[in-house]
């Protein structure tokens, strides 16, 4: 049975997860079918499909625990990247359906809202399950080294720092 999260964590531990998932439910064969990237650095697109997770940087949240309770709200875009193939006649149909299955396919693995990313050991690795932000592109979106926008993700989680330094004093 999963535990709540109780430790700090790397970011990448909760992207490892997300790809896990998408290939546990055969969205994707295995996780080279999954690329990472930034909003300013993407992987170039290479092969028949992948899906592309942007990262982008967290935004503390406010909470009364003070810097023991510090959290990061971090969102993250999926998009589905594939080679458009033409039908007979210059018809992209088969193309634009096959698209729209594998996003559909995203929605349901990751994003449904009941996701509770997990390591190894069954530890949770977010504070709330990871659900929808919005259904609508991001702004830095332009340029088609993106594909197609699938969804965006939010994932709340105690982030991999000490919180007695930085931009906590301790008294």
């Amino acid at each position: 049975m999963a535990q709540y999260p109780n430790a700090r964590i790397k970011f990448s531990d909760i992207m490892t997860a997300i790809s896990n998932q998408l290939v546990d439910d055969a969205v994707v064969p295995d996780n080279n079918f999954v690329s990472w990237g930034t909003p300013d650095n993407t992987q170039p697109f290479i092969g028949n499909f992948d899906v592309l997770m942007v990262a982008r940087a967290g935004v503390p949240r406010k909470r009364d625990g003070g810097p023991a309770d510090f959290q990061i709200e971090r969102l993250v875009d999926l998009w589905y990247r594939s080679e458009p193939n033409s039908d007979s006649q210059s018809s992209f149909q088969t193309w634009l359906k096959t698209t729209f299955a594998a996003i559909d396919n995203i929605l349901n693995s990751v994003g449904s809202g009941g996701f509770w990313p997990e390591d190894a050991d069954g530890n949770l690795l977010t504070i709330e399950a990871i659900d929808l932000e919005t259904d609508s592109p991001p702004n830095y979106s332009r340029g088609s080294v993106f594909g197609d926008y699938a969804c965006t993700l939010r994932c709340i989680y105690y982030p991999l720092v000490n919180p007695s330094r930085g931009i906590f004093p301790v008294p």
